[in-house]
């Protein structure tokens, strides 16, 4: 981790309309812009999500997507998304407050009481092939964080924003300043002291081990116990015959969870 850069400061721009803040962050990135640029929109015509699905960009909602330039081997800038999950996780509690339930739910989404409120998406540049060692050069981590609209998405996913949680008026750029200081804050930790302790920050602010999840496997539907996540950020399960699986990419359905299916949008 000694190669992380932490950018000082935040240098924000804000925009009035975008197709996605992750394109515009992706081709500034592309044209030298600093670590620590951090594109606002405020609408997106195409916001998107992992694995191409569509981002719902409701007015008076947030979006915005961060550039970093680790200098770091892919697995190791792939930890940035739990970095931004529990910097999300503790800004929702600044709103809200404790007397909610506030989880990270893997592998990108933030939930209050069960209800989608963030989600995260990563993308990156790595240079370095064949004999060369792999080193990212620059990392977009983009955010969506329900600020004043509720979403409603065909598959029945549960949605919430922060002001329905609060009954009140907070403003996108008062969430948006109170990330930056959690963000900053963690990624010193990451860098200073290593994933495993954002790992088990991540894992705190997590459903408990042992809940009962459902995986697609090899494309099929596969049921178990969450058993957390390993040193890499990989999601640990144990399914019916006790055989433990090790989960890079995928969506999770937690079944104390009231939605359709495992989507992450």
């Amino acid at each position: 981790m000694s190669m992380l850069e932490i950018p000082k400061s935040f240098s924000v721009k804000t925009l009035l309309e975008v197709t996605s803040t992750n394109d515009i962050a992706c081709a500034s990135a592309v044209d030298g812009a600093d670590a620590g640029t951090v594109i606002v929109s405020l609408n997106q015509t195409s916001g998107r999500g992992r694995r191409g699905r569509v981002w719902d960009s409701s007015p008076g909602n947030l979006f915005f997507s961060i550039i970093l330039r680790p200098m770091c081997a892919p697995l190791v800038a792939a930890q940035a998304s739990f970095v931004a999950s529990i910097s999300v996780n503790e800004t929702i509690r600044h709103f809200i407050g404790e007397q909610s339930d506030v989880l990270c739910k893997w592998p990108n989404d933030v939930l209050v009481n069960k209800k989608k409120i963030a989600g995260i998406l990563l993308e990156s540049q790595t240079s370095g092939s064949g004999k060369s060692i792999a080193v990212v050069d620059w990392l977009i981590v983009g955010i969506g964080i329900n600020v004043s609209s509720v979403p409603i998405l065909p598959n029945g996913e549960l949605i919430t924003s922060i002001n329905k949680e609060t009954s009140s008026t907070i403003e996108r750029e008062d969430v948006l300043n109170v990330f930056l200081e959690y963000f900053h804050s963690f990624l010193q930790v990451w860098k200073n002291e290593g994933f495993l302790v954002i790992r088990d920050v991540w894992l705190n602010k997590s459903f408990p081990k042992g809940e009962s999840i459902k995986i697609e496997i090899s494309g099929r539907m596969v049921s178990g116990l969450f058993l957390g996540i390993n040193n890499d950020g990989s999601l640990l399960m144990q399914d019916e015959k006790g055989i433990v699986h090790t989960i890079s990419s995928g969506d999770v359905f937690f079944n104390s969870l009231e939605y359709t299916n495992a989507s992450c949008h």
